[in-house]
């Protein structure tokens, strides 16, 4: 028997169900927070949200300082910003509300209250030296599972680089899913960052650096979306789909928190930073392509991918994976996302741009099953865009 060994991160604890958030307050007064930090967007205040969870605070004693600027992809000045307002608040405590932008915006904010410096700094792999502030993170979209995973990804725009903060120190105190969060969410955003979700769930899987453990994550929520996500979209109120989206996309979240992602991310990342391109949009239509073009090196799980959609067993595994491919390409369409792309007006020139820049994120690259260039990376954009 082969010897297994791999090493496996987790988020301390984990509340899931609809209404889990009404108990917000007590959970921070377990953890002795006393004053908060609560990062959000606008969006949500505008929507009454933030003044939901900030009476929540106030009931339990808990006093709170808002900072609702986050914006989508969200930049390493904007969580120095979100910062500062902690550190004039005397917060020694954060509370991220929304998608994945106030999510990583807040976990930034977090250890940038314990640790000197600009947010800069800290981007890249294990820079931060103490610990942060505790943390409990509540998603309002299934996409990102950034509640659960050790990086807060920020765009620099000196270096134009959107790169994250990589260490166990943001990995969140207490993940509080509630799916009654992600009802109002319209069809376009369900569909967006559930495929990106999805991103998450299968490049974990097929990646090189999965493991035992990141792999029983990976199916499972591969499983939850994959048979979920175009219900979602289709009738946002319904809560058995959202619930499972939920839980998929926080799975999907400790999948590449213990087995990373592969060349849709590398790909996606500059189109988001040059080119304001949603992650959610660009890993969803690259995702299909990415899979196809790694088809022979990752057949056995292409395949197993397939049965765990379909739950069909008897199909050989070659077939099994083309299925698959198509199940996803079906899905890019079904969802609405197949032509959003040619909103961005890239250009060739942009394309072969791009293809360069997808190479600087080597890391992520090595963990393609099968070799990715930057004339791979060039093929698969002149397609999409």
């Amino acid at each position: 028997m082969k010897e297994i060994k791999f090493e496996g991160r987790m988020v301390p604890r984990m509340v899931f169900g609809c209404g889990a958030v009404e108990n917000i307050g007590h959970e921070i007064n377990n953890l002795k927070g006393t004053r908060v930090l609560l990062v959000c967007d606008n969006i949500l205040t505008q929507l009454g949200v933030t003044d939901r969870i900030k009476t929540l605070l106030d009931q339990s004693g808990v006093s709170t300082v808002v900072f609702d600027k986050t914006e989508p992809e969200p930049s390493v000045d904007t969580a120095d910003a979100a910062a500062r307002a902690g550190r004039e608040g005397a917060c020694d405590f954060v509370v991220g509300i929304g998608g994945g932008s106030a999510m990583d915006t807040a976990k930034a904010a977090g250890v940038l209250l314990t640790n000197p410096g600009p947010a800069k700094d800290y981007q890249g792999q294990n820079l931060i030296t103490n610990p942060g502030v505790k943390t409990i993170m509540v998603p309002t979209t299934a996409g990102t599972g950034s509640e659960v995973t050790g990086v807060a990804v920020l765009i620099n725009r000196e270096k134009q680089l959107k790169l994250g903060i990589n260490t166990s120190y943001v990995i969140p105190s207490l993940a509080l899913l509630d799916p009654e969060l992600t009802a109002t969410l319209p069809p376009d955003v369900t569909a967006s960052t559930g495929m990106d979700a999805l991103t998450h769930a299968v490049e974990s899987y097929i990646s090189n650096s999965a493991t035992p453990l990141s792999e029983i994550f990976s199916l499972k929520a591969v499983e939850c979306i994959g048979r979920n996500l175009k219900k979602a979209v289709e009738n946002g109120k319904d809560m058995e789909a959202r619930s499972q989206m939920l839980f998929g996309s926080a799975l999907a979240g400790l999948a590449i928190l213990n087995g990373g992602v592969c060349a849709s991310h590398a790909m996606s990342y500059p189109m988001s930073v040059f080119h304001g391109v949603p992650h959610g949009v660009g890993c969803g239509i690259l995702l299909p392509r990415v899979v196809e073009h790694s088809r022979d090196a990752a057949l056995k799980k292409a395949a197993i991918l397939w049965e765990t959609v379909s739950g069909e067993k008897t199909v050989a595994q070659d077939q099994a994976a083309d299925r698959f491919i198509d199940f996803l390409y079906d899905l890019v369409v079904s969802t609405g996302l197949n032509n959003a792309l040619k909103n961005y007006n890239i250009s060739q020139a942009d394309i072969l741009s791009l293809s360069e820049k997808t190479m600087a994120l080597a890391g992520v690259i090595a963990n393609n099953p099968a070799p990715f260039s930057s004339e791979d990376a060039k093929a698969i954009l002149e397609k999409v865009c």
